[in-house]
Protein backbone atom coordinates (compact mmCIF):
# COMPACT_ATOMS: atom_id res chain seq x y z
CA UNK A 1 0.00 0.00 0.00
CA UNK A 2 1.18 3.50 -0.73
CA UNK A 3 1.11 6.14 1.64
CA UNK A 4 -1.72 8.23 1.83
CA UNK A 5 -4.21 5.59 0.81
CA UNK A 6 -6.92 4.09 3.26
CA UNK A 7 -6.55 0.64 3.95
CA UNK A 8 -9.83 -1.09 2.26
CA UNK A 9 -9.09 -4.49 4.28
CA UNK A 10 -9.60 -2.43 7.57
CA UNK A 11 -12.44 -0.62 9.79
CA UNK A 12 -10.13 0.32 12.21
CA UNK A 13 -9.50 4.31 11.85
CA UNK A 14 -7.43 5.89 14.27
CA UNK A 15 -9.85 8.73 16.81
CA UNK A 16 -8.27 11.43 15.78
CA UNK A 17 -9.15 10.79 12.12
CA UNK A 18 -12.73 11.27 12.86
CA UNK A 19 -15.73 13.42 13.35
CA UNK A 20 -16.94 11.26 16.29
CA UNK A 21 -13.38 10.27 17.57
CA UNK A 22 -13.16 14.24 17.88
CA UNK A 23 -16.31 14.69 19.38
CA UNK A 24 -15.66 11.71 21.62
CA UNK A 25 -12.03 13.15 22.96
CA UNK A 26 -13.83 16.78 23.40
CA UNK A 27 -15.66 15.31 26.20
CA UNK A 28 -12.38 14.95 28.38
CA UNK A 29 -10.20 17.49 29.71
CA UNK A 30 -7.27 18.37 26.97
CA UNK A 31 -4.59 16.43 28.86
CA UNK A 32 -6.59 13.54 29.45
CA UNK A 33 -7.90 13.32 25.72
CA UNK A 34 -4.53 13.42 24.36
CA UNK A 35 -3.07 10.83 26.68
CA UNK A 36 -5.82 8.43 25.10
CA UNK A 37 -4.30 9.19 21.48
CA UNK A 38 -0.62 8.81 22.75
CA UNK A 39 -1.21 5.87 24.43
CA UNK A 40 -2.99 4.29 21.58
CA UNK A 41 0.07 4.60 18.90
CA UNK A 42 -0.24 8.46 18.52
CA UNK A 43 -0.20 9.57 14.98
CA UNK A 44 2.98 6.77 13.23
CA UNK A 45 0.00 5.55 10.68
CA UNK A 46 -1.14 9.04 9.44
CA UNK A 47 -0.31 8.42 6.51
CA UNK A 48 -2.82 6.33 5.93
CA UNK A 49 -5.42 8.06 6.15
CA UNK A 50 -6.89 11.29 4.39
CA UNK A 51 -4.73 14.39 3.13
CA UNK A 52 -5.60 16.80 5.91
CA UNK A 53 -5.39 14.14 8.78
CA UNK A 54 -4.11 15.54 11.79
CA UNK A 55 -0.44 14.64 12.31
CA UNK A 56 0.54 16.21 15.82
CA UNK A 57 -0.52 16.26 19.27
CA UNK A 58 -0.53 20.24 18.81
CA UNK A 59 -2.97 20.12 15.88
CA UNK A 60 -5.26 17.66 17.65
CA UNK A 61 -5.53 19.83 20.60
CA UNK A 62 -6.27 22.72 19.05
CA UNK A 63 -9.06 20.70 16.80
CA UNK A 64 -10.42 19.17 20.64
CA UNK A 65 -10.57 22.55 21.81
CA UNK A 66 -12.52 24.32 19.29
CA UNK A 67 -14.74 21.04 19.17
CA UNK A 68 -15.71 21.10 22.86
CA UNK A 69 -16.06 25.02 21.72
CA UNK A 70 -18.77 24.57 18.90
CA UNK A 71 -20.51 21.47 20.53
CA UNK A 72 -19.28 18.74 17.21
CA UNK A 73 -16.55 17.41 16.06
CA UNK A 74 -15.62 17.60 12.24
CA UNK A 75 -13.34 15.41 9.61
CA UNK A 76 -13.14 16.59 6.35
CA UNK A 77 -10.64 14.00 4.00
CA UNK A 78 -9.23 12.95 6.95
CA UNK A 79 -10.05 9.29 7.58
CA UNK A 80 -10.42 8.76 3.76
CA UNK A 81 -10.28 11.28 1.04
CA UNK A 82 -13.35 13.04 -0.46
CA UNK A 83 -15.19 12.42 2.99
CA UNK A 84 -16.62 14.94 4.71
CA UNK A 85 -18.40 13.83 8.19
CA UNK A 86 -19.26 15.56 11.74
CA UNK A 87 -20.25 14.10 15.25
CA UNK A 88 -22.05 15.09 18.23
CA UNK A 89 -21.54 13.32 21.95
CA UNK A 90 -24.60 11.58 23.36
CA UNK A 91 -23.61 12.37 27.06
CA UNK A 92 -25.71 12.29 30.18
CA UNK A 93 -26.18 15.55 30.64
CA UNK A 94 -25.11 19.12 29.45
CA UNK A 95 -21.41 18.19 30.77
CA UNK A 96 -21.80 14.36 31.48
CA UNK A 97 -20.24 11.47 30.43
CA UNK A 98 -20.12 10.48 26.71
CA UNK A 99 -22.64 7.60 26.01
CA UNK A 100 -21.33 7.62 22.90
CA UNK A 101 -21.33 9.74 18.95
CA UNK A 102 -23.80 10.02 16.32
CA UNK A 103 -22.40 11.34 12.85
CA UNK A 104 -23.12 11.94 9.42
CA UNK A 105 -20.59 11.32 6.81
CA UNK A 106 -20.55 11.71 2.74
CA UNK A 107 -18.94 12.82 -0.12
CA UNK A 108 -17.62 16.39 0.07
CA UNK A 109 -18.81 17.46 -2.62
CA UNK A 110 -22.33 17.10 -0.87
CA UNK A 111 -21.23 17.30 2.46
CA UNK A 112 -20.35 21.35 2.39
CA UNK A 113 -20.36 23.88 5.24
CA UNK A 114 -23.42 24.78 4.49
CA UNK A 115 -25.16 21.56 4.87
CA UNK A 116 -22.98 20.52 7.82
CA UNK A 117 -24.82 24.34 9.43
CA UNK A 118 -28.02 22.75 8.00
CA UNK A 119 -27.83 19.18 9.68
CA UNK A 120 -25.97 20.28 12.96
CA UNK A 121 -29.27 21.15 14.84
CA UNK A 122 -30.96 17.68 13.70
CA UNK A 123 -27.59 15.98 14.74
CA UNK A 124 -27.89 17.48 18.43
CA UNK A 125 -31.79 16.53 18.78
CA UNK A 126 -30.55 13.15 17.57
CA UNK A 127 -27.86 13.15 20.31
CA UNK A 128 -30.29 14.94 22.87
CA UNK A 129 -32.90 12.27 22.24
CA UNK A 130 -30.66 9.01 22.50
CA UNK A 131 -29.20 10.27 25.89
CA UNK A 132 -33.08 10.66 27.06
CA UNK A 133 -33.71 6.99 26.38
CA UNK A 134 -30.39 5.54 26.75
CA UNK A 135 -30.14 2.42 29.05
CA UNK A 136 -29.35 2.92 33.09
CA UNK A 137 -27.30 0.35 33.18
CA UNK A 138 -23.83 2.16 33.62
CA UNK A 139 -23.05 3.10 30.85
CA UNK A 140 -21.08 5.93 31.92
CA UNK A 141 -18.80 3.96 33.78
CA UNK A 142 -17.64 1.67 30.80
CA UNK A 143 -17.95 4.87 28.35
CA UNK A 144 -15.16 6.28 30.44
CA UNK A 145 -12.76 3.31 30.31
CA UNK A 146 -13.14 3.39 26.74
CA UNK A 147 -15.49 0.64 25.88
CA UNK A 148 -17.62 0.30 22.62
CA UNK A 149 -20.56 1.66 22.16
CA UNK A 150 -22.92 1.17 19.67
CA UNK A 151 -27.09 1.75 19.28
CA UNK A 152 -29.24 1.75 16.43
CA UNK A 153 -29.84 4.94 14.42
CA UNK A 154 -31.75 6.48 10.90
CA UNK A 155 -29.84 5.97 8.20
CA UNK A 156 -27.93 9.01 6.64
CA UNK A 157 -30.43 9.10 3.76
CA UNK A 158 -33.73 9.74 6.56
CA UNK A 159 -31.94 12.50 7.84
CA UNK A 160 -31.59 13.83 4.38
CA UNK A 161 -35.27 13.81 3.61
CA UNK A 162 -36.34 14.62 6.96
CA UNK A 163 -38.48 18.59 6.27
CA UNK A 164 -37.13 20.96 8.79
CA UNK A 165 -39.00 21.35 11.97
CA UNK A 166 -42.08 23.20 11.43
CA UNK A 167 -42.09 22.82 7.36
CA UNK A 168 -44.01 20.00 7.05
CA UNK A 169 -46.81 19.16 5.08
CA UNK A 170 -49.59 18.12 6.44
CA UNK A 171 -53.30 16.39 5.53
CA UNK A 172 -51.75 15.16 2.51
CA UNK A 173 -54.06 12.84 0.41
Amino acid sequence: MRAGRCSLTSNMVPVYATATGKAWLATFEPDEAMRKVVKNGGFRDADKYGPNVLRSVEALLREVRRTAQRGYGTATSEAEPGVNAFAVAIRTGANGSALGTVSVAGPSVRMTEGRVQELVPLLRRCASELANVWPSRDWPAQAAAGAALAVPLASVGDVHRRAPAGTERRGRR
